[in-house]
């Protein structure tokens, strides 16, 4: 949730998450433009090496989301944020 910056030589790091197969939900504020862009690079980076494997929510608000995600009631695409979790499993 409104990731840090990260520099284009750690970006190929993505693909140690696609090797191990893990899936990441990535989330930001619309109204923080540079956290926005990390979340949406983060995304890219992780699904160029495994396509599929991460998706993006955008938040309307600014410095996003903590409260909102995590609270049980909210749901995306059918699924609370602990029943995404869930799904997955080594």
């Amino acid at each position: 949730m409104s990731p840090s910056a990260i520099d284009a030589p750690n970006e190929r790091r993505f693909g140690l998450l696609a090797d191990a197969g893990i899936h990441c939900w990535y989330f930001a504020g619309e109204q923080e433009e540079s956290f926005l862009e990390n979340a949406q690079r983060y995304t890219d980076s992780t699904n160029k090496y495994g396509p599929g494997l991460a998706k993006i929510t955008v938040t309307p608000n600014k410095h996003c989301c903590w409260k909102e995600f995590y609270d049980p009631a909210f749901r995306q695409e059918g699924m609370s944020i602990y029943e995404w979790l869930l799904q997955y499993h080594k």
